[in-house]
Formats: structure tokens, C-alpha cells, sequence
């Protein structure tokens, strides 16, 4: 809506390695990258619970070997399938395009098949005594408070800017527009991290137990997470392609657009590696950038 882009966790390291990113281009992508690696800074500072991302953070796979095959594997398929679960699975799917509805089936069919045949949840020493689902705990009216008041917090500090944007109240190019650019870029990142603190994206034994459907650990609850999210980007998406003629701080309608187009044998193979990298460790690069900010930034 403001800034002209889609979210898209795996692109971000790529956008300060690949030598054909302009250098401009490269500092775009800085704001909502720090926002990322923060995000884990702001949980306590929101009032959230500190378990979301806990002192200490979440148990990985113990092999080094298996570490870096999974890092490998998320790293080569992100970038030939040109995605991963938030460029593909939300952000590609939200703007209903079926080359992200292909790959991200693709990847999460490998990555279910992976964990199986891996035994991920054991490797991240998930208990199979009790069923996950017979243990779901609803939000108390204090934490749906707290998650409701957040959201419409950020709705409105969105929509406020695209309105001012657009009533000339506030500059959208120039030096004093690029910093308030950069400034809804960190939000956003920050917002997104937290975002995925709070559905569980961040800890790896979560991510596995969803993969491994067949088990009694199985916990459907990031499919949920998914499903909400969508419920969200496909109107929004759909509204903004349709109402808006070009993003607040972008001077083309065309940020809007899909950058890639085609079913390729390389984005059905990138699918198939980030899926079986994601499957191994259930890491992916979204959670990885939160976690990291984390240890690098709180002792997490």
C-alpha cells in the first residue's frame, strides 16, 4: 500500500550479494530488514509474553552436518524458486498467483516428506506421548485484547500514512518522504517478526510438528497462522491492485505487479530443495532472521 512491495523473507540476504542490485536498491531493503532482526526486541516492550521467543531461544537440530545441508538446501531452493513461505506462500498466493500456489505445495509437500523420513520432531526432542490436539488452549480475553489492539494499531498507522499521502499532507518523494519510507519499512519488518513470534514460526519443534502430519505431536496450528494471513492479503491485495493508483512512496502502479511469471522446471526444483531444507531443521529465512536478531541482540 506504501511502500510497493510484497514481503519476501528470502530475497532480502540476495538483494546485498547479487552484484546487478544497484546500490540504491540495496539500501531500500535495509529498514525492513533491521525491523526483522529487532522484532524480537519489542515482544516484552508490547507486553507480550517473553515466551513467544524465550531467554535462551529454541532447541535446533543437534548434527552441525544436518545444520548446514538444511541452511543449504533453504538457501539454493529460496533463491531458484525465486521465494519462500512468506514470498511464496503469503505474499505470492495473497496476490493469487498460481506459480506461488504451485511452489508453495510443492515445498510443503517436500518438506512434510523430509521431516518424516528424517524424524525431525525427534531430532528436536518433541515428546509423542500426548496429542498435540487434545491439548489446544484458546486466548484468554486478556492476550485477544492485547493481539486485537496491536493489529488495529498497525491498520490505522497504515492507513493513515496512505491517506496523508494522498491529501499532500505529508511529501512522498524527497528527502523527508524517503525517511518516513524508511521508517513505515522498519514498522513493517517489525511488525512481521513480531508477527511471526506470536504464530510460532519462530521455533523450529513447532514448524516440525506441523510437517509431520502422521504423528502425535501434529500441530495444524500454522496452518492456521497461513489461512489467517491470507484471509487478510487477498482482499487487501485484490483492493489495493484496484482502488489505489500507485504505492505512497513508489512512483509506479506497477510495484503491484507480479515480478515473475510461468510454471519453469526451476521454480518446481527450488520448491522441492527450500522444502527439503525446511524439512531437515524447520528453519526457513523469515523465522532465521528473527532468531538471529534475538541471539545477536538480546541473548536469546
Amino acid at each position: 500500500l506504501n511502500c510497493g512491495k510484497a514481503v519476501g523473507a528470502s530475497g532480502l540476504f540476495r538483494a546485498f550479494t547479487h552484484k546487478k542490485i544497484p546500490f540504491e536498491e540495496r539500501l531500500n531493503h535495509l529498514p525492513f530488514l533491521a525491523g526483522l532482526f529487532t522484532s524480537a526486541k519489542w515482544i516484552p516492550l508490547l507486553g507480550f509474553s517473553q515466551q513467544l521467543i524465550p531467554v535462551g531461544g529454541f532447541g535446533l537440530v543437534a548434527s552441525s552436518t544436518r545444520r548446514a545441508a538444511a541452511g543449504l538446501l533453504v538457501g539454493v531452493g529460496s533463491v531458484a524458486g525465486n521465494g519462500c513461505t512468506s514470498g511464496h506462500g503469503l505474499s505470492g498466493i495473497g496476490r493469487l498467483s498460481v506459480r506461488s500456489l504451485i511452489n508453495t505445495c510443492v515445498f510443503m509437500a517436500s518438506g512434510a516428506i523430509t521431516a518424516l523420513m528424517f524424524d525431525t520432531t525427534g531430532a528436536l526432542g518433541v515428546s509423542q506421548r500426548a496429542r498435540t490436539l487434545d491439548s489446544v488452549r484458546w486466548l484468554t480475553s486478556e492476550e485477544f485484547s492485547l493481539f486485537g489492539t496491536f493489529l488495529v494499531t498497525g491498520a490505522i498507522i497504515s492507513g493513515t500514512i496512505a491517506l496523508a499521502g494522498r491529501k499532500g499532507l505529508i511529501p512522498r518523494s524527497g528527502q523527508v518522504g524517503a525517511a518516513i519510507r524508511a521508517v513505515h519499512e522498519y514498522a513493517t519488518g517489525a511488525f512481521f517478526g513480531v508477527g511471526l513470534c506470536v504464530g510460532g514460526m519462530v521455533n523450529p519443534a513447532k514448524v516440525a510438528a506441523f510437517l509431520e502430519f502422521t504423528k502425535r505431536s501434529f500441530d495444524p496450528s500454522l496452518m492456521v497462522l497461513m489461512a489467517s494471513a491470507l484471509a487478510v492479503l487477498i482482499p487487501g491485495f485484490y483492493v489495493i491492485k484496484n482502488g489505489v493508483e500507485r504505492p505512497t512512496f513508489h512512483p509506479e502502479k506497477s510495484a503491484f505487479a507480479e515480478p515473475f511469471k510461468g510454471i519453469t522446471p526451476k521454480l518446481l526444483v527450488g520448491g522441492a530443495l527450500f522444502g527439503a531444507g525446511w524439512g531437515l531443521a524447520g528453519v526457513c529465512p523469515g523465522p532465521m532472521y528473527v532468531n538471529c536478531g534475538a541471539s545477536l541482540f538480546g541473548g536469546t
